[in-house]
């Protein structure tokens, strides 16, 4: 748990912040709303893949099949997304 003074600085920052709703994201800008909506089916696999693999690793798994997976996922993710990181 966090020390008190850190949390009461967390709680406080969180009384400034304006919850959105999920409809109202990207409301103002609908072209990147539209594609990441198209980009959705081939990037989420790959979000729930990288979950997975980062448990596993985390985990203490030392195959090297399972860094390389976090690496490629990483690439995908991004490359899906028109992002270089």
């Amino acid at each position: 748990m966090a020390p008190p003074r850190t949390r009461a600085n967390l709680l406080a920052a969180m009384k400034h912040l304006k919850p959105r709703e999920a409809h109202d994201l990207l409301a103002d800008n609908p072209p990147l709303r539209q594609s990441l909506q198209l980009r959705a089916p081939y990037i989420d696999p790959l979000n729930h893949l990288q979950v997975e693999l980062l448990k596993r690793h985390r985990a203490g798994e030392t195959d090297e099949r399972v860094a390389r997976g976090i690496h490629l996922t990483i690439n995908g993710i991004a490359s899906g997304l028109r992002n270089s990181g």
